[in-house]
């Protein structure tokens, strides 16, 4: 990797395991809830190196707690670094005594998403059914005695997503972390789903007031707000002043505050610290999607550096994506990252939504007609990682590099994945009539025609292999005559 001044080399981890998940909040970004989960293959042997290098690890679903294999999983994973921060993330349903046991065995800290403080407002939380918060409360509280009593501190922090009917729940829910001794997450939602208004801005400088109160006892980190969030630090010096000393001993000694046993820990903190002047996560952040793709972090969503399905760890961290990116940071253009992000040094420079990692490369490739660069940024990529658009482009660009068997295959694949038929069929004729098989170019050409009877190319084709077949129907009669 290029070097840079105060270079972490820890890596800090984040493992998705699956997009399964056993709720739907109204707040989550997530469209699909697949049971398929990454592979053995990937799990036990591709991201090893991820685990030996971790210094901080974590662990997410959808919901962890649901998948299969956790039992053997969790503990290969300790077994790999017997030092790594080790930690998960559960919304709580599924979280019974067997998981308090196995997290306790393999020092796992636990991100509880407890989500309220009440039945009632963890109900606005979802859209249709009943909130069955009574059994994720009792699994907290099982959790939390645990947390007090166990060897290890099983508690890292319990959290909540602000939304238009939880902004009330702030301040009571960091009054429950303090009573019971665990570090607070809030976390502003980045789906558009909750508007910046009075009410929450107001409710902000509440927490970043109780944030200071609680300091000595408890962490509360409150993630995700817009820009804005940042100059609204400056009430840090305010509340410490005299004039709030009161204040503060008043809230104090009606809580009964418990200090926690450790300090907040979050994957993605591993890129930053105030005495750096740059995010360190294209340096030394990996996050592993159930798909495979690998992003340097959680919001990069557009820019995937690799993929851990074909390749290996070094790949991934040394390729051409992972290596533009960094060169982009160092140049303090954070055009691809995202304007609320804590680590975003520059968010003057960002763009939503850009597109890059390595596919968009070989797609630039494509598009410039560059076909073997094309063939070897792809040449890795098991068939099943491609999309219908991909599978074409490597037929067209095996079919430009005359490697005609291969591009017949993956002319069909295209077609079988639902990629434009009138392009398949136009250019897999195209190519038949040149292997000199006018009967099969006949019937991709004459379906192209249907399909748009306007394209003058399609026209041009089929009339020459109309006129290829007649000939050589022509040439047999002949032959024929000859032989008489």
């Amino acid at each position: 990797m290029e070097p840079i001044q105060n270079e972490r080399k820890d890596l800090v981890s984040c493992i998705t395991l699956s997009l399964a998940c056993n709720m739907r909040h109204n707040f989550c970004y997530q469209s699909c809830f697949s049971q398929e989960m990454l592979s053995h293959d990937v799990l036990y042997n591709k991201l090893k190196p991820v685990y030996e290098n971790s210094a901080l690890l974590n662990l997410i679903g959808g919901e962890v707690t649901i998948l299969s294999g956790m039992d053997d999983y969790i503990p290969f994973v300790r077994s790999c670094n017997s030092t790594t921060i080790l930690s998960l993330v559960t919304n709580g349903l599924a979280f019974d005594s067997r998981w308090i046991e196995l997290c306790m065995a393999n020092n796992v800290l636990v991100n509880y998403s407890l989500d309220a403080t009440n039945a009632d407002i963890a109900q606005t939380l979802i859209d249709k059914g009943r909130y069955p918060y009574q059994k994720i409360w009792e699994n907290f509280l099982a959790l939390s005695d645990s947390h007090r009593t166990a060897e290890f501190p099983l508690i890292n922090c319990i959290s909540m997503v602000v939304t238009p009917s939880s902004v009330v729940d702030i301040i009571p829910f960091i009054r429950l972390g303090l009573r019971h001794g665990v570090n607070v997450q809030i976390l502003y939602s980045n789906n558009e789903k909750v508007p910046w208004n009075d009410k929450i801005r107001i409710s902000l400088y509440e927490a970043i007031k109780f944030k200071v109160f609680c300091a000595d006892y408890i962490d509360v980190k409150l993630l995700n707000f817009p820009p804005l969030y940042n100059n609204l630090l400056v009430l840090n010096d305010i509340v410490g002043s005299p004039a709030y000393q009161k204040e503060k001993q008043d809230f104090l000694n009606k809580i009964e505050p418990v200090r926690s046993r450790n300090r907040y820990s979050e994957w993605s903190y591993g890129a930053f610290d105030h005495s750096l002047t740059r995010c360190l996560l294209p340096w030394n952040g990996f996050l592993v999607l159930p798909d495979g793709d690998v992003l340097p972090c959680c919001n990069l969503n557009n820019y995937p550096i690799g993929n851990i399905n074909f390749q290996s760890f070094d790949e991934i961290v040394t390729s051409e994506s992972a290596s533009c990116l960094r060169q982009l940071l160092i140049a303090d253009d954070y055009r691809y990252c995202w304007n609320n992000c804590r680590c975003n040094m520059n968010c003057q420079t960002s763009i939503n939504n850009l597109q890059g990692g390595y596919q968009q490369e070989a797609t630039a490739a494509f598009e410039r007609g560059d076909y073997n660069s094309f063939l070897l940024k792809i040449s890795g990529w098991p068939d099943q990682h491609f999309s219908a658009t991909q599978l074409y482009h490597k037929a067209f660009a095996l079919h430009s590099q005359k490697e005609h068997d291969a591009a017949l295959k993956y002319y069909q694949a295209a077609l079988d994945k639902g990629f434009s038929e009138f392009w398949v069929r136009y250019n897999r004729g195209s190519l038949l009539l040149d292997l000199e098989r006018p009967d099969e170019a006949k019937a991709d050409l004459a379906r192209a025609h249907e399909l748009d009877p306007h394209h003058e190319g399609a026209k041009q084709q089929l009339a020459a292999a109309v006129e290829r077949i007649q000939a050589e129907n022509q040439a047999g009669k002949l032959i024929n005559l000859l032989r008489r």
